[in-house]
């Protein structure tokens, strides 16, 4: 068994196809093809099936795949070694992440790691649909190395809590309102969340704990949308701060009278920690959010560094 035919049948798993797999590796299909039929006579089983919709793997191949993905993590992590020691680490560094960290912290992360290490290269993998499953599955898989989300327990996982992020309304400007929005506030009135969200379920939460109906829900896919439609008055909204990166004209940004937050964390796997390429990110991760100028954000850094400290 040969390490290119794992990473070979790892390709094939991540893309479904043994095309695009041999265009990942830069390769020829034929390549993967013999890699996959190697494996499969070691070890005397099938693992790939293929078909006129393309490859996927076996019941016996995922397995085979989830501890490829693990041996080839381990190879990659003593390079990274040998790369530090020689003070030119480098590296593909997969994330699982969604917009409000994408935005906001990953371009100056980014930028830092590129001065102390050009061989580091992310890769963003930014979920549409912000749920904690969804977020954490392709750190389950071995797609990802860490992941960031907007709550949860991650189970079997390293998490902590980086950010405290506080809702806040965005209002028209035309709406007469006192310097706080009361839920009372919005009883009645036209509201407008994102679908396939946690921070929508939370908002429902809220309002059905302060026993709040609005006129109407409207409930649209993307921030920008939401935002754009209180600047023209149809309604307002509820946002966490952090995710506020735009403010229309014409419109006002006020604190929840009645508190409600999100708390932002990181998760990785356990042995994560060990790996180099994670621990700079994880450095340079600390010092730029100790730099963000977000005052209204609780952060966590400390704890952060407590447990991350290489």
């Amino acid at each position: 068994m040969k390490l290119y035919q794992l990473r070979a049948l790892v390709a094939v798993a991540d893309t479904g196809s043994l095309s695009r797999a041999a265009q990942r590796l830069q390769v020829s299909q034929s390549s993967i093809s013999e890699a996959i039929q190697a494996l499969e006579r070691h070890h005397q089983n099938q693992l790939v099936a293929r078909g006129s919709q393309g490859s996927r793997m076996t019941p016996l191949g995922a397995q085979v795949v989830k501890h490829a993905r693990v041996a080839l993590q381990a190879l990659d992590s003593i390079d990274q070694e040998v790369a530090l020691h020689s003070g030119q680490l480098q590296g593909v560094l997969r994330i699982s992440t969604f917009r409000s960290i994408t935005s906001q912290l990953m371009p100056a992360v980014m930028a830092r790691l590129k001065q102390l290490h050009s061989g580091i290269q992310l890769d963003l993998m930014e979920c549409t649909i912000c749920y904690e499953e969804t977020l954490l599955a392709p750190l389950h898989e071995g797609k990802a190395d860490l992941a960031f989300i907007p709550n949860g327990e991650a189970a079997g996982l390293d998490a902590w809590t980086i950010l405290q992020d506080p809702f806040v309304a965005l209002v028209p400007e035309s709406w007469s309102l006192r310097e706080r929005l009361h839920p009372a506030d919005l009883q009645g009135r036209v509201l407008i969340t994102t679908r396939d969200c946690d921070c929508t379920l939370r908002i429902e939460r809220y309002l059905l704990e302060h026993q709040i109906k609005p006129a109407e829900t409207i409930r649209v896919q993307e921030d920008l949308t939401m935002y754009n439609m209180v600047r023209e008055g149809i309604g307002a909204c509820l946002t966490g701060r952090f995710a506020l990166d735009y403010q229309p004209a014409h419109t006002r940004v006020l604190p929840l009278a009645c508190a409600l937050h999100r708390n932002i964390r990181l998760v990785l796997r356990p042995e994560g920690r060990d790996v180099p390429i994670i621990q700079q990110f994880l450095q340079v991760f600390q010092t730029v959010l100790n730099d963000a100028p977000f005052a209204v954000l609780e952060r966590s850094s400390a704890a952060l560094e407590m447990h991350f400290r290489p």
